[in-house]
């Protein structure tokens, strides 16, 4: 492995993190790890940090389809499918030449790859034959696509968003890296938003004015690749952002939240695998002989929440998300849609539990043991103590 790159995650004890994703992306085929599209702008400015992390990644074997954006205000205007400046179409060949030998200097290889993109009249007609990327895959290159497509026989620039449209569509990544000169998206207040699931309207309301027209973009990208997940960040925070958990940026996803009171309705073994996981515990013998009230989970066993009835009470008896999933906003679909389910709720964990700040902004109250901290809200006064009580001594259920 690299060793700049080893002593980086190791240096921020993110190295476990690291070794996770590293064995997730290595499990896809290579053209579906990413594709990254790069802003003009920060180009011009941060090309150098960003051709440094590519070569990194294209050493540890996961390589990225790669898209130069050359029209200065590619995120930010709406632009037409087939675009008219010239000026950006003639800029792409001596941008994208520069590039590769600012990646060849660095160790890396790659080329400027060709699809074969046919523009239509409708939008919706246009076809894209990948096979000149999946080509550049094959001989192990970074593939740095073309922004042009044939139109009647003659050749036409595509702007950004469409020709990202189109390989996002051929090849299906499970990520798309927008690079800017920002960290991510900000809200009014000039926050950095860290994470926003599309599947929340309310979530991404308060985005600020001059970056609704990026996220308009990717609700319709991920409207037709609902799987992907999108990132916004700079480019000296890629590895980060790909390689970490908190990562550096905007992670932006559609998660697909499902609900049943019937437990032959979920994949049992996905489900167990997932709290064991979660929490590096077994679950009891019998943990599922047990009646449950609810569980919400996410469709592909990424995350969920299971919610029993104690004394005619809600009691939230677990939530969890994967360690891939964590620091995606997961966790809080989840408790956003056990919370709007039930008002009232109870629940505990260990007293040394990480997310036991998150469950003090939440409660109503809460009371601490010597091995648990019980939590409630909008429970009546005179049934506190009871509750809390009986939730105490309720047996593990993980060991």
């Amino acid at each position: 492995m690299n060793d700049q790159l080893y002593h980086f995650f190791k240096k921020t004890n993110h190295y476990p993190e690291f070794q996770l994703f590293l064995s997730t992306y290595r499990r896809l085929p290579a053209h579906q790890f990413a594709l990254v599209r790069v802003g003009h702008g920060a180009l011009q400015r941060d090309g150098a940090e960003l051709a440094e992390s590519l070569a990194m990644m294209q050493q540890l074997g996961v390589i990225p389809t790669v898209i130069l954006d050359t029209k200065w205000d590619s995120f930010l205007d709406p632009e037409q499918p087939v675009a008219s400046d010239r000026t950006a179409a003639r800029r792409f060949l001596p941008i994208a030449q520069f590039f590769i030998e600012q990646l060849q200097y660095l160790g890396a290889h790659a080329r400027i790859a060709n699809p074969s993109i046919e523009v239509k009249s409708k939008i919706s007609l246009w076809d894209c034959d990948p096979t000149d990327i999946l080509d550049a895959f094959k001989d192990g290159l970074i593939p740095i696509v073309s922004p042009f497509g044939t139109r009647s026989k003659r050749k036409v620039y595509l702007n950004g968003t469409e020709l990202s449209r189109m390989v996002l569509d051929a090849l299906s990544p499970s990520k798309y890296i927008l690079i800017t000169e920002s960290d991510g998206l900000t809200d009014k207040d000039d926050m950095m938003v860290p994470f926003l699931n599309l599947s929340e309207r309310k979530e991404y309301q308060h985005i600020q004015a001059d970056h609704k027209s990026i996220l308009r973009e990717i609700r319709l990208q991920l409207n037709r690749t609902p799987d992907a997940a999108a990132v916004i960040t700079h480019a000296t925070h890629l590895l980060k952002e790909i390689f970490t958990v908190k990562g550096r940026g905007t992670f932006i996803k559609r998660f697909a939240i499902l609900s049943t009171t019937k437990l032959k309705e979920v994949d049992q073994v996905q489900l167990t695998q997932l709290i064991e996981t979660a929490f590096n515990k077994r679950l009891v013998e019998g943990y599922f002989n047990h009646k449950f009230k609810t569980i919400v989970y996410e469709k592909h066993y990424e995350g969920a929440a299971i919610v029993k009835m104690v004394r005619g009470i809600p009691y939230l008896d677990k939530i969890a998300v994967t360690k891939a999933a964590e620091g995606t906003g997961l966790g809080r679909t989840l408790w956003n849609k056990i919370s709007e389910q039930y008002p009232t709720l109870v629940w505990r964990s260990t007293i040394v539990n990480p997310m036991n700040a998150f469950y003090f902004r939440e409660c109503d109250g809460c009371l601490k043991g010597t091995r648990w901290i019980v939590y409630w809200r909008n429970l009546p006064e005179d049934a506190i103590l009871p509750m809390v009580h009986h939730v105490s001594h309720i047996p593990p259920t993980l060991r």
